[in-house]
């Protein structure tokens, strides 16, 4: 069957599980940005150190997430889930133990890798378990959680670092981690692989190579310059390799990715609008928390505090958004939220000064949030119409 039947209550406990997985790895990357100027001061840690440490985490996540889905549907991806939650475990302890910038930079790396094994097979495990007259309501709380974690992130990193040591950041996933381990084993069904034939090798290896280069060529670009070599032949490379990994998937007769659901343009415009949400978030976050420390004065918790309303608002817009999107429709809804938080980020840039209230910072922060939690969880219902799944998988359970 596709999915467990609507009396099992279990498939409530266990998309809590499946969500709390998703807190755990997409709070990491954000928990350090209120870490930035004690990491600076314990590590000795230069710009381009502190850049790496907070960039090596998202490079090793982008660059691997296609792959990662790809073996979830050859290997089941509970089984993708409970690896990548082992290893994420034991990347955040060695990391929490590192003493140079370069052993943090490396750890941070293997956790960004783990990150890539659970992101996708939770969403995966959430469309199978869950009729299609749930599913909307499901995918909505699993994007709900997905947003929360990033936007707790700077919380997180506030409150640890207020009482104790920078390593806190990452001890405090070990106990996590186990957590929902124990919850995933005994809550979520083994979902079967189903992808037969050899590995997809080439389309590893491109889909890796072109987003690894891609996505350092966004992050060091502030660094190096866009137009200084090194970005434009990235970016020249990261394009050729991509279009390569295309022309692959089209021929190949195990591809890890059906490529052919981007001719859907309703599907792609979802997806980018999708990133484009997700850039934006990254980047407020990443600047809101070090113009109130670097900027204000604030020390790291009230820094972290400063992001709660925008937590708050697009949590709880996210996990509703398929309400929205049953009464306004998908088109209306995405608009009305990009739109929204369009217009928040416009009043931040205006308002954020040396002498602006906090109170107003919060409020404005809110209204970012609650137009990026329309977009953001309409994006992902949407994109569930035409399958989020990597090529090869059909949701069955053994």
């Amino acid at each position: 069957m596709n999915s467990l039947e609507p009396t099992d209550r279990r498939r409530w406990a266990a998309l809590g599980a499946l969500c709390t997985s998703l807190v755990v790895v997409t709070i990491d990357n954000t928990i350090l940005n209120t870490a930035i100027p004690t990491l600076a001061r314990e590590l000795r840690a230069t710009t381009v150190d502190l850049q790496w440490i907070t960039n090596a985490y998202t490079l090793a996540f982008a660059a691997l997430l296609i792959t990662a889905g790809g073996l979830g549907a050859r290997f089941g991806h509970r089984r993708i889930l409970l690896t990548g939650l082992t290893l994420f475990a034991l990347g955040s302890a060695f990391a929490a133990l590192s003493h140079t910038s370069l052993q943090l930079i490396g750890w941070r790396t293997v956790m960004g890798a783990a990150a890539a094994l659970v992101m996708p097979a939770t969403l995966s495990l959430v469309v199978s378990m869950f009729a299609p007259h749930e599913r909307g309501r499901a995918i909505g709380i699993w994007s709900a959680t997905a947003g929360l974690g990033i936007a707790i992130g700077p919380v997180a990193g506030g409150v640890l670092l207020e009482h104790f040591s920078w390593g806190s950041a990452f001890w405090i996933n070990v106990p996590l981690v186990a957590g929902v381990i124990a919850a995933t084993v005994f809550l979520v069904p083994p979902a079967r692989g189903i992808t037969k034939g050899s590995f997809d090798i080439p389309g590893l290896l491109l889909s890796a190579g072109g987003l690894a280069l891609i996505v350092d060529a966004l992050t060091q670009a502030s660094l190096r310059g866009w137009s200084s070599p090194v970005t434009v032949l990235e970016i020249v490379s990261a394009t050729a390799l991509l279009a390569g990994f295309v022309w692959w998937e089209l021929r190949a007769s195990a591809p890890m990715t059906d490529v052919r659901i981007f001719t859907s343009r309703v599907f792609s415009i979802s997806n980018a609008i999708l990133a484009a949400t997700f850039f934006a978030l990254f980047g407020v976050l990443f600047t809101y928390t070090q113009y109130l420390q670097l900027v204000r004065g604030y020390g790291p918790l009230v820094a972290g505090v400063g992001a709660v309303p925008f937590a708050i608002v697009m949590a709880a817009v996210a996990s509703s958004s398929d309400r929205m999107v049953g009464r306004f429709g998908v088109r209306s809804s995405i608009a009305s939220g990009l739109a929204v938080m369009s217009a928040g980020l416009l009043v931040l840039s205006i308002a954020a000064d040396r002498y602006a209230p906090f109170g107003i910072l919060a409020a404005i922060m809110a209204l970012v949030g609650a137009g990026m939690g329309v977009g953001h969880g309409s994006g992902h219902n949407h994109v569930d119409v035409f399958g989020c799944a990597p090529a090869g998988f059909d949701g069955q359970f053994d």
